[in-house]
């Protein structure tokens, strides 16, 4: 991103966290394009340390991802199971034992993910697992990209 369109951006947002009369602080990584000095009103920003992504790296690398996608597997099994597309289960205890299989699994995913010091043991797998899902979803698009569409969608606008 660059620092012309970031500063824009961050303009837009203070304007509207201005507008619902809040205030709020933003973090950002420590990077050239968010070295911006122009005035905010209602946002306070906050820089992470240098050389924390390092520490961040783990997520990063779509381990988040990669755990529910384990969990995600496993519960479709298990209900490609209840729906009698793969072998059907014959009683309610049956029914009980896989969904202990899936859940077993899955603290069994969490604890070789601590074994393998990708998380701490004091971090919790509920809260692991729900991370990133009020993250936004989007495809990786490039700078140029990025700003090819800003002033499509400008031109559209004043056109």
């Amino acid at each position: 991103m660059t620092r012309v369109l970031f500063g824009n951006w961050l303009k837009e947002f203070d304007d509207d966290v201005v507008a619902k009369k809040r205030n709020i602080p933003l973090i950002l990584y420590n990077c050239s394009a968010h070295r911006l000095y122009a005035e905010l009103k209602a946002l306070k920003i906050l820089f992470l340390p240098p050389n924390v992504t390092a520490k961040l790296q783990p997520l990063d690398m779509g381990i988040i991802q990669n755990f529910k996608a384990i969990i995600i597997v496993a519960t479709m099994q298990n209900c490609f199971r209840k729906a009698g597309f793969v072998c059907s289960l014959t009683s309610a205890a049956s029914v009980e034992h896989v969904v202990f299989d899936v859940v077993e699994d899955a603290l069994q995913e969490w604890r070789e993910t601590i074994e393998t010091q990708l998380v701490s043991d004091a971090d919790d797998l509920d809260d692991f697992a729900a991370a990133d899902d009020a993250l936004w979803m989007t495809e990786e698009l490039d700078d140029s990209t990025i700003v090819r569409e800003v002033q499509a969608s400008r031109g559209a606008i004043l056109g």
